[in-house]
């Protein structure tokens, strides 16, 4: 049997605004990762990502082996969802024979969760998660950390205002408020 040697993850934002396009690449060997992301319009908001690291420990060689285990029953789906509005999912496979395998799946992140899942585990602890592995559990907690780094910020511009006019706070601000604390007590009612 062929040793799957590299894997080749690809995905890009699909149908929306300019400025949240990208496109994005993990790569994966049994000693090294490395990720790149590419926004369409770069910000300060929205940066280029490239990052890159070699790993000799045994965990990373075991996780793996268990991940392109994974991978066959990935090939063997190549079926497509009627999505328009989403960017594809592509796989480039290549094995120790230099054979490849590639195809792009239509599809939501979620299709392949428990691989995703499996490969988060070697993305190092210092990096976020590659915008390729995001399911739908990802986004919800990242949308709440976003949240919450918001909320310190108009907390902060609450702050700068009263220094100002200490007797008012903004309208807009007090209603940004309400709507992130309305968000973050949904997340804690779907923790119930």
């Amino acid at each position: 049997m062929k040793d799957i040697i590299q894997i080749i993850i690809e995905s890009s934002s699909g149908f929306g605004p300019v400025q949240d396009a990208f496109t994005d690449k993990l790569i994966l060997t049994e000693d090294s990762i490395s990720y790149e992301y590419n926004p369409e319009i770069e910000t300060r908001f929205n940066p280029k990502i490239k990052w890159s690291y070699k790993i000799d420990k045994p965990f990373f060689k075991a996780q793996y082996e268990r991940i392109a285990g994974m991978i066959s029953a990935v090939i063997e789906k190549q079926e497509n969802e009627f999505c328009t509005d989403i960017g594809g999912i592509e796989f480039d496979i290549v094995y120790s024979d230099q054979t490849k395998f590639n195809y792009i799946f239509m599809v939501p992140g979620d299709r392949f969760k428990e691989l995703f899942d499996e490969i988060e585990q070697l993305v190092p602890g210092t990096e976020c998660t590659p915008a390729v592995l995001l399911t739908s559990r990802n986004h919800n907690g990242r949308y709440v950390n976003d949240l919450e780094a918001f909320m310190e910020y108009i907390h902060k511009e609450e702050m700068n205002n009263r220094s100002k006019n200490p007797e008012r706070t903004p309208g807009w601000l007090r209603k940004i408020k309400e709507f992130v604390r309305s968000i973050h007590k949904e997340k804690d009612d779907r923790k119930l």
